[in-house]
């Protein structure tokens, strides 16, 4: 250890030390946390049908929202990622005063970005992510419940069945109909 000390100092020369003898310093303990989460779908063909490109979006949003859900975590921030067919490729993100509390949230910023960013040209490729993400779900709560409020108790409700095995809950928008187009 006092040849070490000569070398790196104290500091470095007890982490050297107590590192090379299995001694853990701390610094390994923790896992890394997610910073972000995202989702994206592929399309066997291309697509320019504003309808189906809201419809990914939504399931999207709220495949995003249960795993928020899943990990205690919360999310302000939205990016939308856009693969046009000649595979040019743009995003955009919007970051919200507060947190999002339901996938209603995050479907609406990601339609208004959809709106900025989207030519009307086919899409190859739709992403959907949450940036800066947080530990914990809690917030400043409002005085009187809203709309976003009930949407959140309605999805976490059908998360929470989910994960005990008692089916699916998903939005009608989302099933799809045996009905020929």
């Amino acid at each position: 250890e006092p040849v070490l000390r000569s070398i790196f100092g104290l500091a470095g020369a007890g982490f050297l030390y107590g590192a090379c003898r299995g001694v853990d310093p701390g610094v390994y303990a923790s896992e890394a946390k997610t910073r972000s989460m995202s989702t994206e779908t592929t399309f066997e063909h291309d697509v320019s049908d504003r309808e189906t490109l809201e419809s990914v979006l939504m399931t999207m949003a709220q495949e995003l929202m249960f795993r928020m859900y899943a990990t205690n975590a919360s999310s302000r921030t939205v990016s939308l990622k856009l693969r046009y067919d000649d595979f040019e490729t743009v995003s955009a993100r919007e970051t919200k005063p507060a947190r999002f509390s339901s996938s209603a949230g995050i479907y609406e910023t990601s339609l208004g970005l959809l709106q900025r960013k989207w030519t009307g040209r086919p899409l190859r490729l739709i992403g959907l992510g949450l940036g800066s993400i947080a530990d914990g779900t809690e917030g400043q709560g409002m005085l009187f419940e809203d709309r976003s409020d009930r949407e959140a108790k309605l999805e976490r409700a059908a998360f929470e069945a989910k994960q005990r095995g008692l089916g699916t809950i998903t939005r009608a928008r989302l099933i799809k109909s045996d009905k020929p187009e």
